[in-house]
């Protein structure tokens, strides 16, 4: 849903796609933990949730690291592969900044939809990847309790 902006979004453009991410996001979580906390037994539910905010605090800085550096790699390429193919044949330097700013506002763009598109396509992966996750009845057994993410 983000691949779809550009210079004429407006704010329910980008709304809309955030409110739909939080909700799946809202969704996700407490489920996740839930799973966790009740495959190990009862007196290592602390530490399963600690390895647990451990794991998802070193991923979101590992993430943030990745698509960052992708972001700015793409940048680059984006504004160097755009100038290249451009032109401003005037004198007037106020008109020529317009047209450079131009090229770089296109250049985040493009940037911006490869990084989604990037980050679609890894999310596919780990969600199809979830489907093999093997739980044993045993285990399904022994979770008793229902654990709460404070």
């Amino acid at each position: 849903m983000f691949t779809a902006l550009d210079a004429r979004s407006t704010a329910m453009d980008i709304i809309i796609p955030i409110s739909i991410m939080a909700f799946g996001m809202g969704l996700g979580m407490a489920q996740r933990t839930n799973i966790i906390t009740t495959a190990v037994p009862e007196q290592e539910v602390g530490s399963a949730s600690s390895v647990l905010a451990l794991a998802r605090n070193i991923a979101g800085a590992f993430g943030i690291a990745v698509f960052g550096t992708l972001l700015n790699n793409s940048i680059t390429r984006k504004v160097m592969e755009t100038a290249y193919h451009s032109s401003i044949n005037i004198t007037n330097p106020i008109i020529y900044q317009q047209g450079a700013s131009l090229i770089i506002f296109n250049a985040y763009m493009a940037s911006y939809k490869i990084v989604f598109i990037t980050a679609s396509a890894i999310l596919l992966f780990g969600a199809i990847a979830a489907l093999w996750i093997n739980v044993s009845k045993e285990d399904m057994a022994n979770a008793k309790k229902v654990h709460v993410e404070a």
